[in-house]
């Protein structure tokens, strides 16, 4: 590919770094690009409604890259995974500390792993995600 010219050239040319890279500090290095072409479209976007669109599609890229990277040999999304890659994303300040990914990510590391009970905040995550369940009669 030659050098990207155009945000989607840019996006790609990000996935596909991503998807090739082996250290943190590569993955964060493209991160922070992500950021970057992201933060610049949302300085020249002045619909209110085509700003809204923008940023939920830039939350999903960022979910996306996050969870590619960590997907286990069986093709798996692994919690375990996901609490260490959202807990880079915290301390490099590029995720809130309560992002609904990263509360994911701890429930099920604490599930598979049997540390500690669930919390009552990580179980109303849990009802709100998958509903309550009707009782049958």
């Amino acid at each position: 590919m030659s050098d990207p010219t155009t945000p989607q050239e840019m996006r790609d040319w990000i996935h596909a770094q991503y998807s090739m890279a082996t250290t943190d500090e590569q993955r964060s290095r493209l991160l922070d690009l992500h950021r970057q072409l992201n933060d610049s479209l949302e300085r020249q976007i002045t619909d209110p409604k085509d700003l809204e669109l923008l940023r939920d599609a830039r939350r999903k890229d960022y979910a996306l890259l996050l969870i590619s990277e960590a997907v286990d040999q069986d093709g798996n999304v692994s919690p375990e995974l996901i609490a260490r890659v959202t807990e880079r994303e915290v301390r490099e300040g590029r995720m809130a500390e309560d992002d609904e990914m990263r509360t994911l990510g701890r429930i099920g590391e604490r599930l598979l792993t049997n540390r500690s009970p669930v919390s009552p905040p990580a179980l109303g995550l849990l009802k709100r995600l998958f509903g309550k369940a009707k009782k049958r009669t």
